[in-house]
């Protein structure tokens, strides 16, 4: 959830589309809810920086958003040397223009199980720490990546 805000389309559509997963999923919304009203209790109230890393559900919940509703639907990256298609007589060229479909990637039914489902569980940390990194890049990957967190 500590995101820098650098960019103030993305982060406020994304906060939009979370708003719209938690409306139509209340029982995800109950339980985010309640997360925030005991963290914010335990820290008097006030929403600071350690009472939102203690909310790991919500957390979950913005990265399976991002996972449906990507910031940046795809990346461009430059070839920097020629590189043959495992199996395949394709070469890309050193120069060429590379798009990699983010979004498609994150709908992929052989990355995600039942992929159009918005389940927030895909991300709890036992099972992130487990994820290859190219198959959840809604910041994109490499040295190109946004600062994120």
């Amino acid at each position: 959830m500590l995101y820098m805000f650098a960019g103030y389309e993305t982060s406020a559509t994304t906060g939009q589309f979370a708003a719209y997963e938690l409306a139509r999923h209340p029982d995800i919304q109950a339980r985010a809810r309640d997360e925030i009203l005991t963290v914010l209790q335990k820290h008097g109230g006030e929403c600071t920086y350690e009472a939102q890393n203690e909310m790991t559900y919500l957390n979950m919940v913005l990265d399976e958003t991002m996972r449906i509703h990507p910031p940046m639907r795809a990346l461009f990256r430059r070839c920097t040397k020629d590189f043959r298609l495992p199996d395949s007589d394709v070469v890309i060229e050193e120069g060429t223009l590379v798009f990699i479909p983010i979004h498609s990637i994150q709908m992929d039914p052989d990355i995600f199980d039942d992929p159009q489902r918005f389940d927030p569980e895909r991300f709890t940390p036992e099972r992130k720490v487990k994820m290859h990194p190219c198959h959840w890049m809604p910041f994109g990957e490499g040295p190109r990546k946004c600062l994120e967190i």
